[in-house]
């Protein structure tokens, strides 16, 4: 009979709810092996799948070139960073450069696909959370932003 054990603590299954385990499982392969398109998930950032597109393509290009100017232009600041200390400005960033876009993060960016970044209302994520993208306003009204690195994550 189903309902608690006599300790209290496990469930005895009738073998009728013992199908319910199978049947629910199945649901949700079914459910979840139905993906978002990228462009899908990219809205829920805010933001449009062609500037994200753009970007990582540029930060990719960057960071293969060693071209700690242009990666720092692309941040948002205060950067969000691990790194002791506060990344203000692109100042501070380019002589941290190599501490804040470490190995790790390197090849997070490097190996990332536009077709398997992950978005929610946060911003974009870049390999496995080394890197967030988000738009920046511009001004107070944020009647426009720019897409920038908000968070690494080394």
């Amino acid at each position: 009979m189903p309902g608690l054990s006599k300790d209290g603590l496990s469930w005895n299954i009738s073998l009728s709810s013992r199908w319910l385990v199978p049947i629910f499982f199945i649901w949700s392969l079914r459910l979840f092996s139905q993906e978002e398109s990228i462009e899908s998930r990219i809205a829920v950032a805010g933001l449009e799948p062609g500037e994200v597109r753009s970007f990582l393509t540029n930060l990719q290009a960057g960071i293969e070139r060693h071209d700690s100017e242009a990666i720092c232009a692309m941040a948002g600041y205060p950067l969000g960073t691990r790194v002791p200390g506060l990344v203000r400005n692109a100042s501070a960033c380019r002589p941290n450069y190599s501490r804040i876009f470490n190995v790790r993060v390197v090849r997070a960016v490097v190996n990332q696909k536009f077709e398997t970044l992950f978005a929610n209302s946060k911003g974009v994520m870049v390999g496995h959370g080394e890197i967030w993208v988000s738009g920046v306003c511009r001004d107070t009204a944020c009647t426009q932003y720019d897409v920038r690195i908000i968070t690494v994550n080394n």
